[in-house]
């Protein structure tokens, strides 16, 4: 199953989707994912971290806990298919990330983050109810809310980002 949701005003601004995946495991134990200059969020709904590992070497990995932020990417990396076949994520939009984190894109590019070093317990709280959410729209519906929750910043795009 996977399923996609397009926030309304004013989050599209800066999110490109909700998206969730369930699915039977795959036949290859890791899947290279190509850049797409976009930060997402991933909450792994089993009870496994979530690793980015490097596409060149599978032995260089970042462990991002069951909560993972990884920043924008400039180069393909890979994905534990046995260890997430149930998530649920945000895909920012390029810059997108800025109103609900303190640091800047740039700290984020081509890295993966436990999201509790960031949010502290939100993460956690979240991917609980999100657990415990009765269908995925609900999870959808949660997911909005909880990106309100953790506003760092003004929902406002710089004027001269809102001109280009």
């Amino acid at each position: 199953m996977h399923r996609l949701f397009i926030p309304g005003p004013p989050l599209v601004s800066f999110v490109q989707c909700f998206w969730y995946w369930e699915g039977a495991p795959q036949p290859h134990a890791r899947e290279r994912l190509m850049p797409n200059g976009e930060a997402a969020i991933v909450f792994n709904l089993r009870d496994e971290p979530v690793r980015l590992y490097d596409a060149d070497d599978f032995n260089r990995y970042d462990c991002c806990g069951l909560v993972a932020l990884t920043g924008a990417r400039t180069s393909c990396f890979a994905i534990d298919t046995a260890s997430e076949d149930r998530v649920v994520g945000i895909e920012f939009r390029a810059g997108g990330t800025f109103p609900f984190f303190p640091m800047p894109a740039s700290e984020l590019a081509n890295r993966g983050f436990d999201l509790e070093c960031l949010w502290r317990t939100a993460a956690g709280t979240i991917r609980e109810q999100l657990l415990a959410a009765p269908s995925v729209d609900a999870m959808f519906a949660l997911l909005e809310r909880s990106l309100f929750a953790q506003l760092a910043r003004p929902l406002k795009l710089h004027p001269a980002v809102e001109y280009a």
